[in-house]
């Protein structure tokens, strides 16, 4: 009995001890290899090439990271920006948030994101503060201010505008290819290339930055401000001019010669007195009258004669 109590003991050990090696072993297990995943659902990036991952839900916020091509995601939420633009809330990594356009992300799970905060765009462990990012200290470039000139975005499918003439500075935002700008300056960058300073709409807010020259075609040649624009031809009134006097070229005319008055023709040419003219005109109709007077009688005579006969 004593040997079977002996045992029965060591046996209870032996089992205890198991049982505490296995739960030892499931808690470790338990803290290394556990996942909690805080993805609402699952997406995959549907742009013709890669996007950029902003800090907030607006296309002129920093970016923050990108995503390629076909790559997946994780979605946490999405939130409506104040142009109407719904923009899914995506992990960058296990601590960052950051912020995609829906259109250029396809849900892969069937699953509908659920509305969250766009003041939520950080960090997901609150005890570990953000790293802000490194303040770039920038000089300015000279810009030459130029004549506004249309130019369309080109040589890419999307081209990154920026806050100064350097492939360094801060990105303002992105603009697709085929976007109509209006370049109202240039200058020479930090890396020796010639760059237009721009501005454009997007998302219903005015953009301005600077897209290198080779991203750019322009509508036309561009002309320093300073240069005035050429000045129109004022017209020059025209001066009415005076009305020359009609001449009349009259057929008769008459002239003081003297103390005589003559009628002038001027197609013969000749001259008359025109007292002799009238002197004439005169005896004429006296003339006339007496030839009048004279047919009267011989008409009646001739009608008695006829009678008689």
């Amino acid at each position: 009995m004593r040997k079977v109590g002996k045992l029965l003991w060591s046996g209870r050990i032996r089992l205890g001890v198991m049982t505490l090696a296995l739960m030892v072993a499931l808690g470790f297990a338990n803290e290394h290899f556990s996942f909690v995943s805080h993805a609402e659902s699952k997406g995959k990036v549907t742009a013709s090439s890669s996007v950029n991952i902003r800090k907030e839900a607006s296309a002129g916020s920093s970016v923050v990271g990108s995503a390629e091509k076909d790559a997946s995601v994780d979605i946490k939420g999405q939130v409506t920006a104040t142009d109407g633009t719904i923009w899914y809330q995506v992990f960058v990594d296990a601590n960052t948030l950051g912020y995609i356009r829906s259109d250029l992300v396809q849900i892969t799970d069937g699953t509908t994101p659920p509305t969250v905060s766009a003041t939520t765009t950080t960090t997901t462990t609150p005890t570990q503060p953000e790293t802000p990012a490194p303040v770039v200290n920038e000089t300015p470039v000279a810009v030459t201010a130029v004549q506004p000139l249309s130019a369309t975005v080109a040589n890419g499918q999307k081209v990154r505008v920026r806050s100064n003439a350097s492939t360094t500075s801060t990105i303002v935002t992105s603009a697709e290819r085929g976007l109509a700008v209006t370049v109202n300056g240039h200058a020479t960058g930090t890396d020796g290339n010639v760059w237009y300073q721009v501005n454009f709409i997007s998302n219903g807010t005015e953009v301005t930055g600077f897209i290198r020259a080779d991203y750019l075609a322009l509508s036309g040649e561009v002309t320093p401000l300073t240069a005035e624009p050429p000045v129109a031809d004022t017209p020059v009134e025209e001066q009415p001019v005076p009305e020359q006097p009609v001449v009349v070229q009259k057929d008769w005319d008459t002239q003081l010669q003297g103390d005589k008055w003559y009628l002038i023709d001027n197609l013969t040419p000749g001259q008359y007195d025109i007292n002799m003219l009238i002197t004439t005109a005169n005896t004429n109709a006296k003339l006339y009258e007496e030839s009048q007077k004279t047919v009267g009688s011989q008409k009646i005579a001739i009608i008695i004669l006829v009678i008689f006969v």
